[in-house]
């Protein structure tokens, strides 16, 4: 490597250097505000609020240049709080819509991306370029002038050298005290009565020739002007070394492409890609994501299968792009067209030197991208492969392909079971246990998640991510505890959601058990309620003592039965609560709290009825809240609900992502599978019975 080249490189990192602000407002840029995108459809049952007001300075706030997200954020509360006006119901839609841009990854995505517009980096905004390298013979004097690159926009501003020299240029030769000079562009904002700056540095560096005294053979060359494409498309990294990955999730790829420098020596003006979607593909699952070129990168609108756009790139290249991309069903393949168009003729470019890519440099500058998602299709099984090759052309070149990327389907998911457990135990701290398998040529277990019921209620997670069969539970004495596990694969199928108890335990008040209980059952008589329970032993058992609760937390003793002191035989009782359906209440809860002469006791498990209520009231519970896959919706109604009551699940921004019917008789327990792959954030969940909506916030793990 000659000193030539060492100097280049030494002065072009030297002339890439900024310092000082790294970032100003952008020249003539207004932020722009869109409203509120879910009020009037999912929070519909509260019109008579409106955000918009609010809504509008928060998407202002985010893409004014220095303001930070949490200022925003804040701002955009005490505005939806000032609106609601003392209302509750409106203060809670105000903290949802909060919490839905305060601590969620939409919210960091909505501020970076308006941060991205709202400013302009320093070394975009004023540079030099490329380092200066000028080589000179014996005497020679030869000057160089400096002037710096100002992006275009800025309206007022003014250039300051280091020696205190202001505006225009300045010529630099082999006399000049230092070949490294700094300038500072101050940019005027008059509208908010402020003023910004950049600062960047150019070096010269003057090189002696190594062969003056040699006489250059003279040589001709025609130059060629043409574009160039090295490229490849990346897939998803996938499990192990066959890249295994879940059928049921959408797998992201991105091509790219470039105009090679060591070939290339025009822009490049169109660009086409061409992605054949093997068998295994479903061909209308593709969804179009972000593309770009150079600086530029572009997020295509979600949820888009076919997409065209025209973007506005004159200021930078001269030229605007047109954008097509979408299925060929008849080949079935995937494409896209990047075209550069004359701004004012709205034809291609008749100068070649003009073109969205140009010939790439060490910015970057002659690079672009496509990315999209696609799904397995419905047939593939487990050990199918997803392949995936493009083709691109630039210009009227040769087509080019893409190394080829395969991965391979995990179709099933995994499955667990409960090892037994005992029926009672005496220590609040004991080990549960299960099995787990994946299907045939899966890609194995990963992990599981315990969830536990409590005397009946509803099951709750109790931990996640276990990678081994086993963990430590910690319970409380007199408690009735329901396991199942859910198991996880390696490419992120999970069991369904289940509704059954697969291990059972109750935890004893302490010392030997006195009783044996062979069972405990509650049903409905007219307006009473009558218990029964059977016992097949009983060591110096006392007396049973009947609870209730009405909310299946805080019990009562509301009777006592005589126990049967020693027996080894079946012993069968019963206990009538009168009147017990004419309350006030949603559900009654009883247990048995069995004592025996030297005090010691142990209770049962919990048996619930639901009360047939004469209110109008309905009760509409959702869990597990965070979810994961599934979630199970209980609704409690007084009457018989009606055909045309559902269930909806809405995103933030007011889009309907899953619908179902729910229409039966009294009350019902419903299983909300085969949710779509969902973002992790909030959502919100609306039940819509007997005419009357009930909305609960739901939490995306």
């Amino acid at each position: 490597m000659n000193k030539l080249f060492i100097l280049y490189l030494f002065a072009l990192f030297l002339s890439l250097s900024a310092y000082g602000q790294t970032k100003i407002p952008r020249p003539n840029y207004k932020p722009a505000a869109n409203g509120c995108g879910a009020q009037g459809s999912v929070i519909d049952y509260v019109p008579d609020f409106n955000f918009t007001e609010a809504c509008n300075g928060h998407d202002i706030c985010y893409g004014t240049c220095f303001k930070t997200k949490s200022e925003c954020d804040l701002n955009f509360l005490a505005g939806m709080l000032q609106a609601c006006d003392g209302s509750e119901s409106c203060q809670m839609l105000a903290t949802i819509y909060y919490d839905a841009v305060s601590g969620t990854e939409t919210g960091m995505e909505a501020y970076a991306s308006g941060q991205e517009e709202g400013c302009i980096e320093c070394k975009e905004a004023v540079n030099f370029g490329d380092a200066i390298v000028i080589p000179y013979c014996g005497d020679e004097q030869p000057e160089v002038t400096l002037k710096p690159i100002v992006a275009s926009g800025f309206g007022d501003y003014d250039i300051l050298w280091q020696n205190g020299n202001v505006g225009g240029s300045m010529v630099v030769n082999r006399m000049t005290p230092t070949k490294s000079m700094a300038v500072t562009l101050v940019s005027r904002d008059y509208a908010n009565g402020q003023t910004h700056s950049c600062k960047a540095q150019a070096t010269v560096v003057f090189l002696p020739k190594d062969n003056c005294d040699e006489d250059p053979e003279e040589e001709w060359e025609v130059p060629i002007v043409v574009s160039k494409d090295p490229n490849d498309i990346i897939g998803p990294e996938g499990y192990g070394p066959a890249k295994m990955v879940s059928k049921f999730a959408p797998q992201t790829y991105t091509i790219r492409f470039e105009n090679d420098p060591m070939f290339a020596t025009a822009p490049a003006q169109v660009v086409k890609i061409r992605l054949p979607l093997h068998d295994n593909i479903n061909p209308y699952s593709l969804r179009l994501d972000r593309l770009g070129f150079g600086r530029f990168s572009f997020q295509v609108p979600q949820n888009r299968t076919f997409y065209t756009s025209r973007y506005n790139v004159v200021d930078s290249l001269d030229v605007v792009v047109d954008v097509t991309a979408g299925i060929d069903p008849v080949k079935k393949e995937a494409f896209w067209i990047l075209e550069s168009k004359d701004p004012v003729t709205g034809l291609a470019p008749t100068d070649a030197m003009k073109g969205f890519l140009p010939v790439n440099d060490s910015t970057a500058i002659g690079e672009g991208f496509v990315s999209f998602t696609i799904r397995a299709g419905d047939e593939t099984q487990t050990g199918d492969t997803l392949p995936a090759k493009a083709s691109i052309i630039f210009d009227d070149n040769a087509a080019i392909e893409t190394p080829p990327v395969f991965n391979t389907l995990d179709a099933l998911p995994p499955s667990s079971n409960m090892v037994a457990l005992p029926a009672v135990v005496s220590d609040t701290s004991f080990v549960v246990k299960w099995t787990g398998t994946d299907d045939n040529g899966g890609s194995g277990v990963k992990e599981y998640a315990l969830y536990v019921s409590t005397n009946g209620n509803a099951y709750r997670l109790y931990e996640e991510g276990i990678t081994t069969d086993s963990t430590t539970f910690v319970g409380k004495a007199g408690n009735t505890y329901c396991f199942f596990t859910l198991a996880t694969d390696n490419t992120g199928n999970q069991e369904s959601f289940k509704t059954i108890c697969e291990g059972s335990v109750m935890i004893s008040g302490g010392g030997t058990l006195p009783v044996t209980l062979l069972y405990f059952k509650g049903q409905k008589a007219d307006k009473d309620v009558k218990l029964t329970w059977a016992t097949v032993t009983e060591y110096n058992s006392k007396v049973f003592v009947v609870e209730r609760s009405t909310d299946g937390s805080n019990f009562t003793d509301i009777g006592m039965i005589n126990g049967a002191g020693s027996s080894s035989q079946l012993k069968e009782y019963s206990y009538l609560d009168q009147a017990a359906l004419t309350r006030d209440v949603r559900m009654l809860y009883y247990r048995l709290r069995q004592l025996d002469n030297d005090g010691r006791f142990i209770r049962s498990g919990v048996v619930s009825l639901p009360v047939q209520r004469q209110a109008k009231e309905v009760a509409v519970h959702a869990y597990p809240n965070p979810f994961r896959h599934n979630i199970t919706l209980q609704v409690v109604a007084v009457s018989a609900t009606d055909q045309t009551d559902k269930v909806e699940l809405y995103s933030l921004d007011g889009k309907m992502v899953y619908q179902k019917k729910i229409g039966s008789k009294g009350n019902l327990s419903v299983l909300l599978d085969n949710l779509p792959d969902l973002k992790p954030g909030i959502y919100l969940l609306k039940t819509i019975v007997n005419k009357q909506q009930y909305v609960i916030k739901m939490i995306r793990q």
